[in-house]
């Protein structure tokens, strides 16, 4: 059993909605316009759903979602390099180390203030480049002793495999190693310079734990993906053009956070 636990989450997803705003500005384009002589048409996540929901019908927001963060040949995450002056946004810990300097003794004080437990285990959600991970473990480092003989592990929740790759080379350099079958809970596995073990996790559901801390972060995880099970189909748009559209979904969000 973990005897403490430390859920980071860095809330990259706030991006959907600038890649919906990006996907109606060029939606004319995206219609009107046809590849010419023998150049094939590149993928488009847009063309991609509007043949999904014409196939099968609406499709959940949180499908939706999904697919415009992860699909394996457009998705945001998994195409693209999005972090950085030179990508889409930037993050606190890209900027400035102190964050995740001031993170780590947050973290150290609380471990301290639940009477240093032997084991403390740190999960982030949505790792970015591992900066804020990095950040966190290096302030472990510089106060060993006051640390001292707790084991601490480092699990990471990220479905990008360009992210993730970015991730072990930031954190723990060539000592790591992706797990042998695509079916494995723990896709890859590693550790930093200082020993601290680091797991890889497609999802929060398949990080180990016997904390009820855990359990309950789980249990709003549910709830949340619960309120974004509303459909999204396809409307008129301008012009006679198709667009995506949801109904319902701000309103189920508003209700589940109100309960919690």
């Amino acid at each position: 059993m973990i005897d403490m636990i430390i859920i980071i989450n860095n809330m990259r997803h706030y991006v959907l909605w600038n890649i919906h705003v990006r996907w109606r500005a060029a939606q004319t384009r995206l219609s009107c316009s046809a590849p010419t002589g023998e150049e094939k048409p590149r993928p488009s996540m847009l063309r991609h759903l509007t043949s999904k929901i014409k196939a099968t019908g609406p499709i959940t927001v949180a499908e939706y979602m999904r697919e415009a963060l992860t699909n394996p040949v457009t998705g945001y995450y998994v195409r693209n390099d999005m972090l950085g002056p030179d990508g889409d946004f930037i993050t606190s810990p890209e900027i400035s180390q102190i964050f995740g300097e001031l993170l780590g003794v947050w973290t150290l004080s609380e471990w301290m203030a639940a009477g240093r437990p032997k084991r403390l285990q740190l999960v982030e959600l949505g790792p970015g480049k591992g900066s804020l991970a990095g950040d966190v473990l290096r302030v472990f480092s510089q106060l060993r002793s006051v640390v001292g003989g707790a084991s601490v592990s480092l699990h990471l929740v990220e479905v990008s495999p360009v992210l993730s790759r970015l991730q072990a080379q930031n954190l723990t350099g060539s000592r790591n190693r992706e797990a042998d079958g695509e079916d494995q809970l723990v896709y890859r596995r590693g550790e930093t310079a200082a020993g601290v073990p680091v797991s890889w996790y497609r999802r929060l559901e398949d990080v180990p734990s016997g904390l009820d801390q855990l359990r309950q972060v789980r249990a709003v995880h549910q709830q949340l993906r619960a309120a974004a099970e509303v459909p999204a189909d396809l409307g008129g748009g301008q012009q006679g053009h198709e667009e995506l559209r949801g109904e319902g979904g701000a309103a189920d969000a508003a209700g589940v956070l109100e309960g919690l």
